[in-house]
């Protein structure tokens, strides 16, 4: 996804409830609603700590995204009971390389 933005969600679950995979999956399901919306990562270990990288086609969409009525219930969700920390980062891609080795 050359040519992108990318929104870096770095977190520790506090809350590790139902709650949490319910409003995630809400969460994920109304990112690919989103105008500029590109695709989405996001990976979880046993402890908690996870990332979820998602990908915009300009920084006015992620500002789009940020603002969302929805995201921003899930937002305060997530500063009151659903982290115990986060760290965003938001980043334009320049370049990207894979290769399947299998």
């Amino acid at each position: 996804m050359k040519n992108c933005f990318t929104v870096i969600f770095y977190n520790k679950l506090k809350d590790q409830s139902g709650k949490y995979a319910m409003v995630s999956q809400q969460m994920f399901d109304l990112a690919k609603e989103q105008e500029g919306y590109l695709g989405l990562e996001s990976v979880r270990d046993s402890s908690g700590v996870g990332i979820t990288v998602s990908y915009w086609n300009s920084q006015e969409s992620i500002r789009k995204w940020r603002s969302n009525l929805d995201h921003m219930a899930a937002q305060e969700y997530g500063i009151t009971e659903g982290y115990e920390w986060y760290h965003l980062t938001v980043a334009q891609v320049q370049y990207e390389k894979s290769h399947n080795f299998s």
